[in-house]
């Protein structure tokens, strides 16, 4: 079968190239595309056809009409995003692809990949965000000592500035249409890998303590079996229809233990591979459930090695406990 995977560039689609080469089973040729040329994009180099890609934030149309002719020059069988962008414009679309192509409905798209509409949301579903500011006039008066803006479309840690709240400074000028202003939370950051099937009911669910981060992307990761994270996952999903990856932060504050709750990523995460070296391969479920139409197990949680933590360098290493 012939994959495209678009964006080689991104740690996570160099991370489902290497999950498709340790399929043994299935014949697979994977085509691969960037805004890098070839050689730049680290993943170009790993894929057996490169394509130069046109910009989608430039271009949205050119862009588009690039996927829907590379799927038919290449007879496409599976397209494989992880750009958030891609993702809305491509699913808007989607009754034009000549392939299968995976992603959450668009309305859904929509409210994850605005911050600001996923607070909102998450706060109708009974789920504790960091105390946010509309104005300086209640920013000054929330007596907050320390607080951020976080851009309301962004990835990762990425788009975030850190402030100490000064009586003396004027803030007015960090208050836009395209930013949230929150109160900053002290404790452990978390990313839960989340798997759903067909019917958007999650498989796996993967908590994983974020010990290093480099820009925004995680270098060393514990994976932990923690309840609490896992059950706030369920419920997302239990409104949401998420099939296949998705991966979603929180924050633990360090004093009262209270669970806050960050972004939701619908696509697969930069670190999605650490969980599937210590439980299953997760890009092999998804080729042979979403394209093959195999059936898959109702949960796969007994197969993770809990307390496993995994570096990333120029490879992945995984230590058990």
């Amino acid at each position: 079968m012939n994959v495209l995977i678009t964006d080689l560039s991104y740690h996570a689609s160099m991370d489902a190239i290497k999950l498709l080469r340790k399929i043994t089973d299935i014949d697979i040729q994977i085509i691969g595309s960037s805004k890098k040329p070839y050689g730049y994009a680290a993943g170009s180099m790993l894929v057996d056809i490169f394509y130069p890609q046109p910009d989608v934030d430039k271009n949205a149309t050119v862009y588009l009409e690039f996927i829907l002719n590379i799927c038919v020059a290449e007879n496409i069988d599976m397209l494989f995003v992880s750009d958030e962008t891609e993702l809305k414009l491509l699913q808007e679309h989607s009754d034009r692809l000549s392939c299968v192509f995976i992603a959450p409905e668009l309305k859904t798209l929509e409210v994850f990949c605005d911050k600001k509409y996923a607070n909102l949301e998450m706060e109708k579903l009974g789920l504790v965000i960091p105390k946010t500011f509309a104005s300086v006039e209640e920013l000054k008066s929330s007596g907050v000592k320390k607080f951020i803006t976080r851009k309301r479309v962004s990835s990762g840690s990425l788009g975030i500035s850190r402030y100490v709240n000064d009586p003396m400074k004027d803030y007015t000028k960090i208050f836009s249409d395209d930013v949230i202003v929150q109160e900053l939370v002290s404790g452990t950051e978390y990313c839960v890998d989340v798997f759903c099937n067909k019917s958007g009911l999650p498989v796996l669910i993967v908590p994983r303590n974020r010990l290093a981060v480099r820009g925004g992307t995680t270098y060393i990761t514990q994976i932990e079996n923690n309840e609490r994270l896992i059950r706030l996952c369920k419920k997302i999903c239990s409104k949401y229809y998420l099939p296949g990856f998705s991966n979603m932060q929180f924050i633990v504050d360090s004093f009262t233990n209270e669970i806050y709750f960050l972004e939701v990523n619908p696509r697969i995460g930069a670190t999605t591979i650490a969980t599937s070296l210590v439980s299953v391969n997760l890009m092999e479920l998804y080729i042979k459930h979403f394209y093959f139409d195999i059936a898959i197990l109702d949960s796969y949680q007994d197969r993770v090695a809990w307390g496993a933590i995994v570096s990333r360098y120029y490879e992945e290493t995984v230590c058990l406990k």
